[in-house]
């Protein structure tokens, strides 16, 4: 599976409708509040076995940052 797709799975886990989903959107565009992205940041962790760093995590702040750190981290 794609990374964007295993993030669209995690967003669509909380509640964010996929076809919202676009690069440039931010996460709070996306209606996540900061527990919803560590939740879901963490499940991203959890699938693809990779760990992110709280300075990353708070620099991740749209949907391209966050499949640039995925990517950084898979490689």
């Amino acid at each position: 599976m794609e990374n964007i797709e295993i993030l669209k799975q995690v967003l669509a886990d909380k509640g964010v409708d996929i076809a919202n989903i676009k690069e440039d959107s931010t996460l709070q565009e996306l209606d996540l509040d900061s527990l919803d992205t560590v939740e879901a940041m963490m499940e991203i962790e959890e699938k693809l076995n990779i760990e992110f760093s709280t300075d990353e995590l708070a620099k991740a702040k749209t949907v391209k940052d966050v499949l640039n750190l995925i990517e950084s981290k898979v490689k």
